[in-house]
């Protein structure tokens, strides 16, 4: 039985999507470069289909049948880093930083205990490909899995698995990619899950290549060419950048197919099926690099990565990039009213719904009834005046906070469209902000583990809505908010 084909509608919702219109305004190695033009995320995504199409092309033409399915490899290349970040990674790690509390913002966050909030831009990207209802599993499972679900080193175990890191309802496709992958609790975060099929694998192997070759174009400096040449063209004639950069793409390329034949030979497919859509699958990485090349590779990687760190344009970019994302978060936990109506209107529909929202609404309202029955014994006891005070003091401010739950479920905390200027239905955005101080207050009873739950839910979402800003927005937002 053949492979399914792909359903075109899939690439055209992935193109014709905002979030991949951004991707030109999103950096990949650098925002900026003098008397060049330097690679954007898009531009980067166009490279990885190029070369992916290339390495599937030749691959096909190696075996006896057309093995590779050379749509499927296009709609993974182009939905990959759909989820990346503005600034490049530095821009993704920030925001990983903060929604982990790894970083607290100078104090604006605590650590509740239970976070477990991470960000990675292909978790995003897998996000987000759900949104667009793109309902091919190979599609969302090869984006995943173009790099690691998880940082080097990071122990954190998710409640759920690690395809739902953002605490949303797992899906039919959660639990199968989950089952095909066979991941435990915690995951061996050392260890990268190789997609589960060969196009997966192309379009990870293809970004490796993409990146290699945009390092010695937009990042190395001319002193370094025989460093470069002699890491991975040491017996190539090459006398300029242009041609290295082109002779280090095809030789990574011709490693990949040569490797990949043979690994073939020995390879054992099983098959899966999901939703009509079947797939042979593979559960050991097929698409390599020859060990050889393996050890060049990452040797090449190592000495533009140490470079990199000792460039001026990239320690003043990222400090500035660190600098906008931090700020952005900090005003936006201040004062929730900064955000885009857009986004509230999303995020409470959605906090609405969940769990974790019914039960911090229903143990307010328990301590409530348990502070009534207080008032009542303190009464009874002829308690002194002071004490019963404190006690409706507390009352009063619980009934307070229920009242914005039920605000908050109503809709009524919303703008209304036939207000054409920006006035609240009930009261002005400080009774939403309420929602959010029980969290922060300095009211030991009342932080809970729901609601602390509603907290990093929040801050993940916040991270999301910076993860979708071009350079240009979070600049811009920044001026904004800040006046500067």
């Amino acid at each position: 039985m053949s492979n399914s084909k792909i359903n075109y509608s899939y690439i055209e919702k992935i193109v014709s999507s905002a979030q991949f219109r951004n991707m030109q305004d999103k950096t990949q190695l650098f925002y900026s470069a003098p008397k060049r033009q330097v690679r954007t995320r898009l531009t980067h995504t166009i490279e990885v289909k190029v070369i992916a199409r290339d390495i599937g092309i030749k691959i096909n033409n190696g075996v006896s049948d057309e093995l590779i399915n050379l749509d499927l490899v296009d709609a993974i290349a182009l939905a990959h880093d759909i989820g990346h970040t503005p600034f490049g990674h530095v821009g993704e790690r920030t925001i990983n930083d903060i929604v982990s509390r790894k970083d607290k913002l100078g104090g604006l966050l605590n650590d509740t205990g239970i976070n477990v909030m991470r960000f990675k831009h292909n978790v995003n990207s897998y996000r987000i490909l759900r949104n667009l209802n793109i309902e091919d599993w190979r599609i969302v499972e090869g984006a995943l899995c173009h790099t690691k679900v998880f940082y080097k080193g990071d122990g954190c175990e998710f409640h759920k698995n690690p395809y739902d890191p953002f605490k949303e309802k797992p899906t039919k496709c959660d639990r199968f990619l989950q089952m095909h992958h066979i991941i435990s609790s915690p995951p061996d975060t050392k260890k990268k899950l190789p997609s589960l099929t060969l196009e997966g694998q192309i379009v990870a192997i293809a970004d490796e290549v993409a990146q290699r070759v945009a390092d010695i174009s937009d990042g190395l400096e001319s002193r370094y060419f025989e460093i470069v040449k002699n890491i991975l063209a040491i017996n190539l004639n090459v006398s300029s950048r242009d041609k290295l950069e082109l002779c280090i793409r095809e030789t990574l390329i011709d490693d990949i197919v040569d490797t990949t034949l043979k690994n073939l030979e020995k390879a054992k497919p099983c098959f899966a099926k999901m939703d009509g859509i079947y797939h042979d699958v593979y559960s050991d990485k097929v698409v390599a690099f020859s060990e050889d090349m393996e050890k060049r590779n990452g040797k090449l990687e190592t000495f533009i990565t140490k470079m990199m760190a000792q460039s001026e344009d990239v320690r003043e970019s990222d400090s500035r990039s660190r600098y906008i994302i931090r700020q952005l978060f900090k005003a936006y936990l201040n004062d929730v009213s900064l955000l885009p109506d857009w986004f509230l209107t999303g995020y409470f529909k959605g906090t609405i719904n969940k769990s974790t929202f019914s039960a911090a609404q229903n143990k307010l309202s328990r301590m409530k009834e348990a502070e009534e029955g207080n008032l009542e014994s303190a009464k009874s006891a002829q308690k002194p005046e002071k004490r019963v005070k404190e006690i409706e003091k507390r009352i009063k401010e619980l009934e307070k906070k229920i009242e914005v739950f039920e605000k908050i479920k109503s809709g009524e905390w919303r703008y209304t469209e036939e207000m054409h200027s920006i006035k609240k239905v009930v009261v002005d955005m400080g009774m939403v902000g309420d929602y959010f101080a029980i969290l922060t207050a300095n009211e030991h009873t009342l932080q809970t583990a729901e609601l602390n739950e509603l907290f990093d839910e929040y801050i993940l979402n916040i991270g999301f809505h910076i993860a979708g800003m071009t350079n240009t927005e979070a600049f811009t937002s920044y001026n904004r908010i800040y006046g500067h």
